[in-house]
């Protein structure tokens, strides 16, 4: 059995998205944390000397400064390869990225730890932390992507929307 998607490529925008959602769900308690902690050495400390203003300082922009360093990861340009059209297809227990006659990667689909359906994308992760993004546009039609989550379905967990 042979499923193949449409020719895709995945946008920086999509891909910041992605990461930063990831991020915050992994990471929100160190978030609120700081900023927690740099309200109060800012605001709240009753002695206030130059190591509370910097403290403060770091606790409040720490996660903004993520959000940044994401945002410039995605954008660029040596990150420019993940962004070129590809095909996908499905073959038996095997996926396979084709870039181009020459750049062509498979893995087999029994090494996927899971697939998760998000609104406007799929993750496929590789391990804890690598996944392979395909977004929506690389499927026809609702049956093509039904069809996509059940050969996949065969050999990893698929779980979302």
């Amino acid at each position: 059995m042979k499923t193949e998607l449409a020719r895709h490529q995945l946008s920086p925008n999509l891909h910041f998205r992605i990461i930063l959602r990831r991020r915050i769900r992994s990471l929100w308690y160190l978030y609120v944390l700081c900023i927690a902690a740099g309200i109060w050495f800012l605001l709240l400390r009753p002695r206030q000397d130059d190591m509370s203003i910097f403290l403060g300082v770091v606790g409040v922009f720490y996660p903004f400064s993520t959000a940044l360093s994401a945002w410039v990861h995605t954008h660029r340009k040596a990150t420019r390869d993940v962004y070129l059209p590809r095909e996908i297809y499905l073959q038996n227990n095997e996926m396979v990225v084709r870039v181009d006659e020459e750049q062509r990667s498979s893995i087999t689909l029994k090494s996927l730890l899971r697939a998760e359906r998000h609104t406007g994308y799929w993750l496929l992760h590789l391990n804890k932390t690598q996944y392979y993004v395909i977004p929506e546009s690389a499927f026809r039609d609702a049956d093509h992507e039904a069809a996509f989550a059940a050969h996949l379905g065969k050999y990893t967990t698929v779980a979302g929307r």
